[in-house]
Formats: structure tokens, sequence, C-alpha cells
């Protein structure tokens, strides 16, 4: 018991480098708005979750978001990127959370499309609630960022690479589940509610 609590910790370290490593990874998925970038730092953070549940999934996305801000100083000192980026991938990872413990077992085709669909949605909504009224509002305060229309902003750019987003994380989320389960599995470090 307690040298697989300690193999977890230590599991849950390596996802969170492999997390910093993958983020240094990142690109614009649309030409629109360079600003907001992709990366496949997501995947450790779910794997986080499935071996420790949603706490396991936040010590990766802190450690990731942590060595992030380090690593960047965040905007003008405030770490406001890597806080919104810790609350979406808790959003996506909460979601998840809830869905598997609901339909365990292979996800085929209805669950792939439901994932993609419940992430990209989720993700989407809470990421325009807090551009709208927190993010974007310090970003042309305290940065001096050229926005006249915040409402133009979060439709044109915050609403499309969010779904966007959401969706080729689901998409991508359900296919290392279904790839990684069996041997998570055998290993004993899925949880038994995911199962």
């Amino acid at each position: 018991m307690k040298n697989m609590r300690l193999t977890r910790q230590v599991l849950l370290a390596i996802l969170g480098a492999w997390a910093v490593v993958f983020r240094l990874l990142d690109f614009p998925l649309l030409p629109s708005a360079p600003f907001l970038k992709f990366d496949f730092s997501d995947v450790p953070v779910f794997i986080g979750l499935l071996i420790n549940g949603p706490i396991g999934a936040a010590v990766v996305a802190f450690i990731r978001d942590f060595i992030e801000y380090l690593r960047k100083g965040g905007e003008a000192g405030i770490p406001l990127g890597v806080s919104m980026s810790f609350i979406g991938t808790m959003t996506m990872m909460l979601m998840l959370h809830f869905y598997l413990r609901r339909n365990k077992g292979t996800w085929q085709l209805k669950q792939i499309v439901l994932t993609c669909a419940s992430l990209a949605v989720s993700l989407t909504i809470i990421m325009s609630l807090l551009n709208y009224f927190i993010a974007l509002p310090i970003y042309v305060e305290v940065m001096h960022w050229p926005i006249k229309n915040m409402v133009e902003m979060v439709l044109v750019a915050i609403v499309p690479f969010n779904l966007l987003k959401g969706a080729i994380l689901g998409i991508l989320l359900s296919l290392v589940y279904n790839q990684l389960k069996a041997y998570l599995i055998k290993r004993g470090f899925i949880l038994v509610n995911y199962q």
C-alpha cells in the first residue's frame, strides 16, 4: 500500500515534467488569434487523472503551470495566463472524471463524440466567461492591449479556439484512454471507479 502510494506520487511528478515538455511545443491553432496557443500538455494531466483522480490531475497541471510561470514570469508579473490554463484544464478534467465514473469500459464512437462535444462546450463556456470578465479587462488595463470590443474578441478568438481545442483534446484523450486503460489496470495504477 505504501509502495503504491509512493509510486503514484513519483508518477505524478514524472507526468508533471512531461507536461512541462509538451507545453514547450505549443503552436497557434487560429491565424486570427496567434496569441492563443495549443499544446499537448493536457495528455499527461489526463493520465494523472486516471492514476489518482482529480487530485492527480490537479497536481500534474499545477506542476506544469507553476514551472511555466517561473519560466516566463507571467503577464507583467501576474500569473494570469497560467491561472487561466489551470482553470481550463481542470474544467476538462472534472468533466472527464464524472464521465469516466459514469461510462466505464472502452469508449466507442458514441462516447468519443459525447466526450468531444462536452469538453468543447464546457471549455468554451468557462474560458469565454473568464476572458470576458477577468482576463481581457486585466490585459487592457495592465498591459494596454488595444482591445476595443471585448465581446467581439471573445466571439472571434476565444470561442473558436476553445471549441477547436476541446474537440481535438476530446478525440486525443479518448484514444489515450482506450490505449492505456488495459495497461494501467494490469499495473494497478488506474483508479477502480474508472474501470
